[in-house]
Protein backbone atom coordinates (compact mmCIF):
# COMPACT_ATOMS: atom_id res chain seq x y z
CA UNK A 1 0.00 0.00 0.00
CA UNK A 2 1.27 3.48 -0.87
CA UNK A 3 1.50 5.84 2.09
CA UNK A 4 0.48 9.33 0.98
CA UNK A 5 2.34 12.24 2.54
CA UNK A 6 0.43 15.31 3.65
CA UNK A 7 1.62 17.22 0.58
CA UNK A 8 -0.49 15.27 -1.95
CA UNK A 9 -2.94 17.53 -3.75
CA UNK A 10 -6.34 15.88 -4.27
CA UNK A 11 -6.64 17.68 -7.61
CA UNK A 12 -3.44 15.97 -8.75
CA UNK A 13 -4.87 12.66 -7.60
CA UNK A 14 -8.09 13.28 -9.56
CA UNK A 15 -6.05 14.10 -12.67
CA UNK A 16 -4.07 10.89 -12.25
CA UNK A 17 -7.34 8.93 -12.02
CA UNK A 18 -8.56 10.58 -15.22
CA UNK A 19 -5.36 9.63 -17.07
CA UNK A 20 -5.46 6.10 -15.65
CA UNK A 21 -9.04 5.61 -16.83
CA UNK A 22 -8.45 7.17 -20.26
CA UNK A 23 -4.99 5.58 -20.69
CA UNK A 24 -4.12 8.85 -22.42
CA UNK A 25 -3.09 12.34 -21.34
CA UNK A 26 -4.86 13.83 -24.35
CA UNK A 27 -8.16 12.06 -23.65
CA UNK A 28 -7.93 12.90 -19.94
CA UNK A 29 -7.24 16.57 -20.67
CA UNK A 30 -10.26 16.67 -23.00
CA UNK A 31 -12.42 15.05 -20.31
CA UNK A 32 -11.16 17.48 -17.67
CA UNK A 33 -11.33 20.52 -19.96
CA UNK A 34 -7.76 21.59 -19.33
CA UNK A 35 -4.51 21.67 -21.29
CA UNK A 36 -2.62 18.39 -21.61
CA UNK A 37 0.53 20.01 -20.21
CA UNK A 38 -1.32 20.93 -17.00
CA UNK A 39 -2.53 17.35 -16.56
CA UNK A 40 0.99 16.04 -17.20
CA UNK A 41 2.49 18.41 -14.62
CA UNK A 42 -0.11 17.32 -12.05
CA UNK A 43 0.73 13.65 -12.53
CA UNK A 44 4.48 14.32 -12.35
CA UNK A 45 3.94 16.34 -9.15
CA UNK A 46 1.94 13.46 -7.64
CA UNK A 47 4.63 10.97 -8.61
CA UNK A 48 7.27 13.19 -7.01
CA UNK A 49 5.24 13.58 -3.81
CA UNK A 50 4.77 9.81 -3.55
CA UNK A 51 8.27 8.92 -4.68
CA UNK A 52 6.76 6.42 -7.13
CA UNK A 53 6.39 6.17 -10.90
CA UNK A 54 2.67 5.68 -11.45
CA UNK A 55 2.49 5.71 -15.25
CA UNK A 56 4.86 4.53 -17.96
CA UNK A 57 4.65 6.95 -20.87
CA UNK A 58 5.49 6.06 -24.46
CA UNK A 59 4.80 7.99 -27.63
CA UNK A 60 1.77 5.79 -28.30
CA UNK A 61 0.22 5.06 -24.92
CA UNK A 62 0.22 5.35 -21.16
CA UNK A 63 0.40 2.23 -18.99
CA UNK A 64 0.08 2.12 -15.21
CA UNK A 65 2.83 0.62 -13.08
CA UNK A 66 2.04 -1.72 -10.19
CA UNK A 67 2.10 1.33 -7.91
CA UNK A 68 -0.27 3.11 -10.31
CA UNK A 69 -2.70 0.18 -10.22
CA UNK A 70 -2.58 0.08 -6.43
CA UNK A 71 -3.13 3.81 -6.05
CA UNK A 72 -6.00 3.83 -8.53
CA UNK A 73 -7.70 0.88 -6.81
CA UNK A 74 -7.73 2.77 -3.52
CA UNK A 75 -8.15 6.36 -4.71
CA UNK A 76 -10.85 6.06 -7.37
CA UNK A 77 -13.61 4.86 -5.01
CA UNK A 78 -12.68 7.54 -2.49
CA UNK A 79 -12.80 10.30 -5.10
CA UNK A 80 -16.17 8.98 -6.32
CA UNK A 81 -17.44 9.05 -2.74
CA UNK A 82 -16.25 12.65 -2.31
CA UNK A 83 -18.05 13.61 -5.50
CA UNK A 84 -21.24 11.96 -4.27
CA UNK A 85 -20.97 13.71 -0.90
CA UNK A 86 -20.58 17.09 -2.57
CA UNK A 87 -23.49 16.39 -4.93
CA UNK A 88 -25.70 15.33 -2.01
CA UNK A 89 -24.94 18.52 -0.12
CA UNK A 90 -26.24 20.75 -2.89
Amino acid sequence: MIQAPETVDLNDLARFVAVYEARSFTAASDRLGMPKARVSVAVRRLEAALGQTLLVRTTRRVSPTDAGHALYAQAAPLLDGLGEAVAASR
